[in-house]
């Protein structure tokens, strides 16, 4: 009676350590997957922020972008080196770099004047700058 108490407590044992392991693994295994998706965009975030730096005077960064239109742009906003608000954007393939004053854009209220006084749309879904 001792001896099947004890032969059943150790399978026990056995099998909490298996289970503890494989969720383990499976842990580590999702946490490597979703850090090695991530690489290529921290990346691009990387080589544009430098880029912009040392082009356009970029001194801090407040987000970066990336857009997907018929070709690839990546995009930062920021201060330069003399404290204007600026975007500098830059083309994946051939790297040209602009660099466009923040003050010169429209704001989300001005595009809602716009295409309302152009289009007159029953219902605007979303304005994005």
């Amino acid at each position: 009676m001792q001896r099947q108490r004890r032969i059943k407590k150790q399978s026990t044992i056995k099998i909490s350590w298996i289970i503890t392991a494989i969720i383990l693994v499976l842990f580590f295994t999702v946490f490597i997957t979703f850090h090695q998706a991530e690489k290529p965009m921290n990346t691009a975030r990387s080589q544009t922020v430098s880029m912009a730096k040392k082009y356009a005077g970029l001194t801090t960064v407040s987000s970066f972008y990336s857009s997907n239109l018929n070709k690839t742009y990546y995009s930062v906003a920021g201060k330069d080196n003399k404290g204007r608000k600026i975007y500098v954007i830059i083309a994946k393939k051939g790297g040209n770099i602009t660099v466009i004053n923040q003050n010169s854009g429209l704001s989300e209220t001005e595009i809602r004047n716009v295409i309302t006084e152009k289009k007159s749309p029953q219902k605007k879904l979303t304005v994005s700058a």
